[in-house]
């Protein structure tokens, strides 16, 4: 039967999450069209539609169909007709004009034929998201989707089902319903990651928002730091462990690629669900001008930024007068989680910081040293200390302890001068992992209050926090050159610059034995390891596409390994030998790419 598009008697609209090729074979069936003519109405700049290009015709319509030319046929807005493919989900990241060619989603749609049965018995047409390999159940019938007929257990892929023209509900090798298939139910765990999923990319198909790669970067470094106000490298080494993989995303944020490139949406879902962060939220998310202003600069080490609180001390106020302790994160009994130990080496405050990025006293010095500060209280006992200033008594005891060391609140109690040989006894000891309940239990001591003291005295609480950070490293803080060393070396690395003990020594003016002496060979070889393994990771990038590009504009041709290795320029033992991975992949594409080759015309 003849048939073009004026002879459309059937104008069909596309069901809900509906994909365009279930879609244009329901419109064939409808309009009684053979084979894949009503296909080959609608193709753009001359091509005619193979059964190969079905494949890609969900992802990128437009490299094979002219969708104002469908449009007008079947009186559906290019707007309907697109979201019945992945095109709005490529439209949302701005990924390139070539999106055919994209690797932005690449390996996260499934060419099997996978299907709800009991989806199909309701209304017979081929779901959308059934193509995302990451989705394996319907969340609508709880039960897992199958990939082979119910009846004769023969696997399906959509190839099949594009040569049989039989799309939507009977099986290519024995014409059997699909929709009498029984799916088994889905367990608990596998059904809440499916509908945060299918829910994610529902989300992707109607967002009206659109962000670019480096965008998309600045959001997932804000995201994986916790939504903090500024970027600081040591919040993510237990985020983001993997050093290559930050020095990508910063380079994707700072928009100082080499090359043109997008994240993959893998790693972006993968990243929000981990965090809890819907791809709504994501999209919605407004990244504070603090957070995108330094992620411009390579900020040192996060603790550098805060400063000690209690105004006694010398350090009162001034940037970097604090050190780190060992302490990284710790949940109190009332739920607030607090992280970020830090305490002042000259008055022994000790400090972290809240969920909202504010600095708190974990120590309860500044607190009394206010509360002490609005009474009089000269000559007062203990206990009315206590009770005047709502304080228990233990710690009225610690707090004049503490500051009679200080000099401070002198009327408050009876002033002690610590004698110097005890005092160096304590540290002494407390350096030799004697324990401050044993020191207590000492004999020399005439009551709690002369402990307590020494206990307070400020060497003895600096004695107690350089036990507290066993990692801390003396040489490498006392060494002001360290700093710039380290700074160089990413902005060597993040700008992608040659990584040796030569190079540093030119941009510090120094020569390499120096820089030995500094003791920073091992951190400069450890550098130039990460840009390595960053290099070829860049590299197997750029293969992963070259590859794809290649097999995808010769989809009427059989590859023989030897061309396509020609092409990419390089020897397959070499390529093994450093990216064994990357064969393999070449291997599957290859077989999938001749297997599926068919060069007749249908």
């Amino acid at each position: 039967m003849g048939i073009n598009m004026e002879s459309l008697t059937v104008r069909q609209k596309p069901f809900p999450g509906e994909s365009i090729t279930s879609y244009l074979f329901r419109l064939k069936d409808g309009n009684g069209a053979a084979g894949l003519r009503i296909f080959n109405l609608f193709t753009s700049r001359n091509k005619h539609i193979q059964s190969t290009d079905l494949l890609t015709l969900d992802i990128f319509p437009k490299s094979f169909i002219d969708v104002d030319k469908l449009s007008i046929a079947t009186g559906c807005s290019n707007d309907l007709l697109l979201k019945t493919t992945f095109f709005p989900v490529l439209k949302t990241f701005r990924v390139d004009d070539e999106i055919e060619h994209s690797r932005f989603i690449s390996g996260m749609l499934s060419n099997e034929y996978r299907f709800c049965p009991y989806c199909l018995k309701e209304k017979s047409y081929y779901r959308l998201l059934w193509r995302i390999a990451d989705i394996s159940i319907c969340a609508d019938h709880g039960c897992k989707l199958l990939n082979s007929c119910g009846a004769c257990g023969k696997h399906i892929l959509l190839s099949n089902m594009y040569k049989t023209h039989l799309f939507e509900y009977l099986c290519p090798f024995c014409n059997s319903y699909l929709c009498n298939s029984k799916a088994s139910p889905a367990n608990a765990n596998e059904l809440k990651k499916n509908k945060w999923t299918m829910k994610a990319w529902t989300s992707l198909l109607t967002s009206p928002i659109c962000i670019d790669s480096k965008e998309l970067a600045i959001r997932l470094l804000y995201v994986i730091g916790n939504f903090e106000s500024a970027f600081y490298r040591e919040s993510f080494s237990s985020s983001i462990p993997n050093k290559i993989l930050l020095a990508s995303l910063l380079q994707h944020a700072r928009g100082s690629l080499s090359q043109d490139r997008t994240l993959h949406l893998s790693f972006v879902l993968q990243t929000l669900y981990q965090h809890g962060v819907s791809i709504e939220e994501f999209l919605k998310l407004e990244i504070p001008q603090s957070f995108r202003t330094s992620l411009q600069y390579n900020f040192g080490r996060k603790v550098e930024r805060f400063m000690c609180q209690a105004p006694w001390c010398q350090g009162y106020q001034v940037p970097g007068s604090l050190i780190k302790t060992g302490t990284s994160v710790k949940k109190m009994n009332t739920g607030e989680k607090l992280s970020y130990y830090m305490a002042c080496q000259k008055c022994g405050c000790e400090y972290a910081i809240q969920d909202s990025g504010q600095i708190v006293e974990r120590t309860y010095f500044i607190e009394g040293y206010r509360k002490l500060s609005t009474i009089s209280g000269r000559g007062s006992s203990i206990k009315a200390l206590a009770r005047e200033i709502n304080i228990t008594e233990e710690k009225i005891r610690r707090l004049l302890a503490y500051f009679n060391n200080q000099n401070l609140f002198q009327g408050f109690y009876q002033a002690l001068q610590p004698n110097g040989k005890l005092l160096t006894a304590v540290i002494a000891a407390i350096k030799n992992g004697v324990t401050i309940k044993e020191i207590q239990s000492w004999e020399c001591w005439k009551n709690d209050f002369h402990f307590l003291v020494y206990r307070f005295h400020p060497l003895t609480m600096r004695a107690l926090l350089t036990l507290k950070r066993p990692r801390f490293n003396k040489r490498e803080n006392d060494n002001k050159y360290v700093h710039q060393v380290r700074e160089i070396l990413e902005k060597m690395l993040d700008g992608d610059k040659n990584i040796s003990i030569s190079a540093v020594s030119r941009q510090l003016n120094v020569v390499p034995e120096t820089l030995r002496h500094w003791g920073c060979n091992t951190y400069i070889a450890q550098m130039k390891e990460i840009q390595m393994k960053q290099r070829l990771e860049n590299f197997k990038m750029r293969v992963y596409r070259q590859v794809d590009v290649y097999l995808q504009n010769r989809l009427d041709q059989i590859i023989t390994s030897n061309e396509l290795y020609n092409h990419l320029g390089v020897k397959r033992t070499v390529l093994w030998r450093n990216a064994p991975e990357l064969t393999a992949y070449i291997t599957d594409r290859l077989r999938g790419h001749n297997q599926s080759f068919n060069n007749e015309t249908i």
